[in-house]
């Protein structure tokens, strides 16, 4: 799959409501209603549009467009949370970083480590769900 943004594969109509989708800040109905999609079926019509694999490649190009590298974001973006979330008191002081601060950033780790989660819903192409139980560690009292 070629990395550059392309329409080929869209109607005018998809066109304009991947335009619709990006400017109203991810809003499918929306995008559908201003695509000239009915009012009365736009949520339908926007969930649809946007499982389309024209559509859908459309949409990661052009977030990779804005984007560059999502992998590299990624580790970079975790990479500075983890730097913020075991901070030093020291460095903490010297940075103005308050210890709420420092809470929120090891919260964000950890819920993108799913950490915090107790039960864990998967589906895979069989349509059976299977469901994962994780075990939370606590810090010991020692």
């Amino acid at each position: 799959m070629s990395n550059k943004l392309t329409d080929k594969h869209l109607t005018a109509k998809q066109l304009l409501f991947c335009s619709e989708y990006i400017a109203n800040k991810w809003n499918a109905t929306q995008a559908a209603i201003k695509a000239g999609y009915s009012e009365d079926t736009a949520y339908s019509q926007g969930q649809r549009l946007l499982k389309k694999v024209e559509i859908a490649d459309y949409l990661d190009k052009y977030m990779d467009s804005l984007l560059g590298d999502r992998k590299g974001l990624t580790i970079d973006t975790i990479n500075e949370i983890k730097k913020y979330a075991f901070m030093t008191d020291e460095d903490m002081e010297e940075l103005g970083v308050r210890p709420s601060d420092k809470k929120g950033y090891l919260e964000l780790l950890g819920k993108y480590l799913t950490l915090f989660t107790d039960k864990q819903d998967v589906t895979h192409s069989g349509g059976q769900t299977l469901t994962i139980k994780r075990e939370i560690i606590r810090p010991s009292d020692s």
